[in-house]
């Protein structure tokens, strides 16, 4: 993941995989019902990454597949297309495949029940194009609570990336009240990788245009060692059933 400065931009722009509920780097304690399928995808030429020097557009997807009762399958990937003048030594572009489970462990407030809902998300990171990287891991362990006014969501993540390193991230998505069409959101976390400690700061808001759709935009901030990076993000989730 790390063999040009364009895959670092990849793990600036999208460390833990593609975007797994947007507009977010993390998710949430839910899944899609076995007879839905969901489409998730990251509108270019938006996700625009910028640090000093170098800028370039991480289009992706998600697609969640209800298996069975608190079960879906996940495939994800996000490319990095960098733009502007390449040096003759780096890529232009690159993509990160992966393949996950989901299960709902407790179901709560995600579910219309009492409590938090809590899920487990486990699988795979495929090896990357074109360069074919090895492959990793990722285990995650969400919490999602839901009162009147918000939405949260905690999530505690560990990954052995495709080079082998061992990486940590935790952090927290919060959401305005899930009965507004246009819902403020919010998310930070803060991540243990390869190249030192990473925080992230994300704000923007999901416009729910009807049942099954929603439109969301974003604007994010991470902090590296010794570099900033910008995003802006633009996405759409469908839903449809089977």
């Amino acid at each position: 993941m790390r063999w040009s400065r364009l895959a670092l931009l990849l793990v600036v722009g999208w460390p833990w995989r593609a975007l797994a509920y947007r507009p977010f780097d993390q998710t949430d304690a839910d899944v899609a019902e076995p007879e839905e399928v969901e489409v998730e995808v990251e509108l270019g030429p938006i996700q625009f990454l910028h640090e000093p020097g170098h800028s370039e557009l991480v289009p992706g997807f998600v697609l969640n597949i209800g298996v069975a009762d608190r079960l879906e399958a996940v495939l994800d990937g996000q490319a990095g297309i960098g733009l502007g003048s390449v040096p003759a030594n780096e890529r232009r572009w690159a993509f990160e495949p992966a393949l996950l489970l989901k299960a709902v462990l407790r179901e709560g407030a995600l579910q219309d029940k009492l409590g938090p809902s809590i899920a487990l998300e486990a699988g795979i990171l495929l090896p990357s194009v074109p360069a074919f990287t090895g492959t990793g891991a990722s285990l995650a362990l969400i919490a999602s609570q839901r009162w009147s006014a918000a939405l949260m969501h905690v999530n505690v993540m560990a990954e052995r990336s495709r080079v082998g390193a061992f990486d940590l991230l935790a952090g927290t998505i919060v959401e305005g009240p899930m009965t507004w069409i246009v819902r403020p959101v919010v998310e930070a976390w803060i991540a243990r990788a390869e190249h030192g400690i990473t925080s992230s700061l994300l704000g923007g808001a999901i416009w729910r245009v009807r049942t099954g759709l929603s439109l969301d935009g974003a604007v994010r901030v991470a902090s590296m060692p010794e570099r900033l990076a910008f995003e802006v993000r633009l996405g759409l989730t469908w839903a449809v059933s089977r």
